[in-house]
C-alpha cells in the first residue's frame, strides 16, 4: 500500500519521505594513513545520521591501512565498498574515481587524516531545503597529530558570519575569488550533479584540486554553511600542503585558479584588485623553496605569469 501512496505521490510531483532526503556516499581517501584511519573511519560510521554507502579508496598504500580498514569496515552496518589501486594515482585522480564510483546524490569526500562531529552528517542535512544547493559545509578547525588545536592557523583570517546560505556566483565572486574559504574539503558535502565534469580541470592541479571543485561547483545554484565546529583536519609535516607550499606547484595551480575564476565569473575591480595582491602577500609569506627572491613580481619564472594575470585584471577593468 505505501509504495502505491509513493507511487501516486511521485505522478502528481511529490517526493516520498525517503528521498526527500539527502542520500550521500563518503568517500574516503587513504595512502598511508594507518596512524590516523580508526579516528577517520570510526567519526563516520559513528554518525547519528548515516551516510547511506562508504566507498574506501587506497591509493597502493605499503602500511597496513587496507587491512585495518578491511576490518573496521566489516564491523559497520553501513554499506561499503573498498577499490585499492596497484599503482600510485594521486589525491585529485582518487576523487574523480571516488566521484564516478559514488551512488548516492551527494558527495562527502572524507580524507585520511581528518575527523569529524557524530553530528556533522545530520547538521548537514538539516540545512537541506530542496535541490538548489551545490555546496554544504561546516566550521573546520586545524589540528596537529595529536589532535591539539592549532590556533595560529588562520589568525589573521576573517571568520565567516553565522550559519548561511547564499548564491554561489555570489559567493565565489565575493570570497573565493580572492582566498580559499573552504578550509577542508572532509568539511564539505557536494551534490554530486555540480560536480559533473569538474575533473577536466582537476587534473591540471596538484595541490587546489579541492578549491577549484569549490569554484566550478558554484557556477550556479547555492552554498550553505553551518557555522558550528563539527570538523578537524590535520596539519603536519606529510600534508599535501605543507609538501608543496613553497614549491613551483603551489603558484602554478594558484595563476591557473585565478584565470579560470576570471575566465567564468564577473569579479569587481576591488576584489580583481584583491586577487592579486593575495598572490603577492602569499609568496611575501612563504617564498619558494631553494630561491631567495622575495618579491614574486622579480621571479625569474613566476614574475611572468604575475604580469600575465595582472594584465588579464587590467584587461577586464
Amino acid at each position: 500500500m505505501i509504495s502505491i501512496i509513493n507511487s501516486f505521490l511521485e505522478k502528481i510531483g511529490f517526493k516520498n519521505a525517503e528521498d526527500a532526503q539527502m542520500k550521500v556516499s563518503a568517500v574516503v581517501l587513504c595512502y598511508n594513513g594507518e596512524r590516523y584511519l580508526r579516528d577517520r573511519i570510526s567519526s563516520i560510521i559513528n554518525q547519528t545520521s548515516k551516510p547511506d554507502e562508504i566507498v574506501f579508496l587506497d591509493d597502493a598504500s605499503t602500511d597496513k591501512s587496507l587491512k585495518l580498514a578491511k576490518k573496521i569496515l566489516k564491523s559497520s552496518k553501513i554499506k561499503y565498498r573498498i577499490i585499492a589501486n596497484w599503482c600510485n594515482e594521486g589525491c585529485a585522480r582518487q576523487i574523480i574515481r571516488g566521484i564516478n564510483e559514488s551512488k548516492g546524490d551527494f558527495v562527502w569526500i572524507a580524507e585520511q587524516d581528518d575527523y569529524c562531529s557524530d553530528k556533522f552528517l545530520e547538521n548537514i542535512k538539516k540545512m537541506y531545503k530542496d535541490d538548489t544547493t551545490n555546496v554544504y559545509f561546516c566550521k573546520s578547525i586545524p589540528v596537529d597529530e595529536r589532535n591539539n588545536k592549532l590556533a595560529h592557523y588562520y589568525s589573521d583570517e576573517k571568520e565567516l558570519p553565522d550559519d548561511f546560505c547564499a548564491d554561489g556566483k555570489s559567493f565565489v565572486e565575493n570570497s573565493l575569488c580572492i582566498k580559499n574559504t573552504v578550509y577542508n574539503i572532509s568539511s564539505v558535502v557536494f551534490k554530486k550533479n555540480a560536480l559533473k565534469g569538474v575533473e577536466k580541470y582537476m587534473k591540471q592541479f596538484k595541490v587546489f584540486y579541492d578549491w577549484i571543485m569549490y569554484v566550478y561547483a558554484l557556477r550556479e545554484g547555492k552554498i550553505c554553511y553551518c557555522s558550528t565546529v563539527l570538523n578537524c583536519h590535520r596539519r603536519h609535516n606529510e600534508s599535501i600542503i605543507a609538501k608543496y607550499r613553497r614549491s613551483s606547484f603551489y603558484y602554478e595551480d594558484l595563476f591557473c585558479l585565478k584565470n579560470y575564476i576570471l575566465d567564468n565569473f564577473t569579479i569587481s575591480e576591488e576584489n580583481m584588485d584583491s586577487m592579486l595582491f593575495e598572490v603577492y602577500r602569499e609568496y611575501s609569506k612563504c617564498g619558494s623553496e631553494n630561491d631567495k627572491v622575495t618579491d614574486i613580481r622579480k621571479h625569474p619564472y613566476l614574475g611572468e605569469k604575475y604580469k600575465e594575470l595582472q594584465n588579464k585584471i587590467n584587461e577586464r577593468r
